[in-house]
C-alpha cells in the first residue's frame, strides 16, 4: 500500500478550510461587534489607536487588516466610479474586511503545518 504524501494532505484539508470561511463570508451576516472592529481598526489606520467611545470594547490591533482592505474596496470602488446602492456597496466592503482574517487563518494553517512538519519531522 503507497503512503499518501502529507502535502497532498495539507493542501485539501486547506482548501477544504478556505472553501467553508469563503462561502461563510458570503452567508452569514455581521456579527454584533463587527462594527466595533472595524471602526478600531479604521481609527488604527488614521494613527489614533485609542478607542473611539467607552463602550467600544475592541482592543485587537489585528483589526487593522480588516480595515485596510475595507478602506482598499472603498477606493477601489471610488476610483472607477462603481456605483452601487448603498446595502451593497457595505455587504462588498463588510467581505474585502473579512477577507483579511481569512487569508491570516490560511496562513496560519500553514504555519501550523511547516512547524509540525520540523517538528516530528515528515512522517507529521
Amino acid at each position: 500500500m503507497q503512503r499518501i504524501n502529507s502535502n497532498y494532505i495539507a493542501v485539501l484539508l486547506l482548501s477544504a478550510m478556505a472553501f467553508i470561511m469563503i462561502s461563510s463570508l458570503v452567508f452569514m451576516s455581521s456579527t454584533y461587534d463587527e462594527s466595533a472592529h472595524l471602526n478600531y481598526g479604521l481609527s488604527i489606520l488614521n494613527c489614533n489607536s485609542s478607542r473611539v467611545k467607552v463602550i467600544e470594547y475592541s482592543k485587537m490591533p489585528f483589526s487593522v487588516f480588516n480595515a485596510a482592505l475595507y478602506r482598499l474596496a472603498k477606493i477601489f470602488f471610488n476610483c472607477f466610479g462603481i456605483l452601487l446602492d448603498e446595502e451593497m456597496q457595505n455587504q462588498i466592503f463588510l467581505l474585502a474586511g473579512r477577507l483579511a482574517t481569512v487569508m491570516s487563518s490560511l496562513l496560519l494553517g500553514v504555519y501550523v503545518f511547516k512547524w509540525s512538519r520540523n517538528l516530528y519531522g515528515n512522517t507529521a
